[in-house]
């Protein structure tokens, strides 16, 4: 979710944001009835980002060992 923020490819956008948005997803679907689609959302949102950063932050890692 980060990376949408600094204006990335759509492919890079499907590699590095797809996995931790479907894994988001999953979460709340599973386990979010709060009765309110706002809150739900928002924590939707809070989920997706908490995945994205360490993701993110692994694939640059991967990425600068492989170099």
């Amino acid at each position: 979710m980060a990376h949408i923020l600094h204006g990335r490819s759509l492919l890079e956008l499907v590699y590095t944001e797809l996995p931790p948005f479907a894994i988001a997803l999953l979460i709340a679907e599973t386990f979010f009835k709060f009765g309110s689609f706002s809150l739900e959302a928002i924590a939707f949102i809070v989920v997706w980002y908490a995945l994205s950063v360490p993701y993110t932050w692994a694939l640059s890692l991967l990425t600068r060992r492989q170099r």
